[in-house]
């Protein structure tokens, strides 16, 4: 009875091991399939309905753990880490400053959005954009048209009045916001004015 354990221990162990060696090719690993896609270190696929589909979950942080995390890492902290921010709810990823700083920080976490796609973009050094969001989400690459950073000052220079807050979804004064509805002025009491602001590609 002990050799037929040990017989039908050692049969399971190879049948784990070839199955597992079944969805690792060519040092990339299949997760849900069998035959990962040669370019893909790893792929995953999710069961086909109607079985219960699946996602792939990232670690989820708020802002003080996410930013804690170059503390406890120092400039070991890889490019391309990824996090979702429960604060926010978005996507963040860690990119190291080139040239690498010296001390910390040695790098930033940049959000993904839409907003993300303009560091990459055909606009060429010296070109201006108008721009909506706080000054965390400015691209690495850009910065504010306000006569720093050699920008020319845009400041409160372009308007658009609205009849009325409605007209802008995003009701302000907004704290950090450069885009934002104030109330009209006194030759203009039933108007608001949206301003406008712009960032630069450095």
């Amino acid at each position: 009875m002990k050799n037929f354990n040990q017989i039908f221990s050692t049969l399971v162990a190879l049948l784990l091991i070839s199955s597992i060696a079944a969805a690792q090719n060519d040092n990339n690993v299949g997760i849900g399939t069998t035959t990962p896609e040669p370019a893909a270190i790893l792929h995953i696929e999710s069961p086909a309905f109607p079985a219960p589909v699946k996602g792939v979950l990232v670690p989820r942080m708020g802002n003080i753990e996410r930013d804690q995390m170059e503390g406890q890492y120092g400039d070991e902290l890889p490019d391309g880490l990824l996090i979702y921010n429960e604060d926010d709810g978005n996507f963040w990823f860690y990119r190291h400053d080139d040239p690498a700083p010296q001390n910390p920080p040695y790098g930033q976490w940049v959000m993904i959005n839409a907003s993300t796609q303009t560091q990459n973009s055909n606009v060429p050094q010296g070109g201006i954009m108008m721009w909506s969001g706080t000054i965390a989400s400015i691209p690495t690459g850009w910065a504010l048209c306000n006569g720093a950073n050699g920008t020319p000052d845009l400041t409160d220079k372009f308007i658009v009045s609205v009849t009325s807050s409605a007209e802008n979804p995003g009701t302000a004064p907004v704290p950090n916001e450069y885009v934002q509805v104030q109330n009209g002025s006194p030759t203009a009491p039933q108007r608001r004015f949206f301003k406008l602001a712009y960032i630069m590609k450095l």
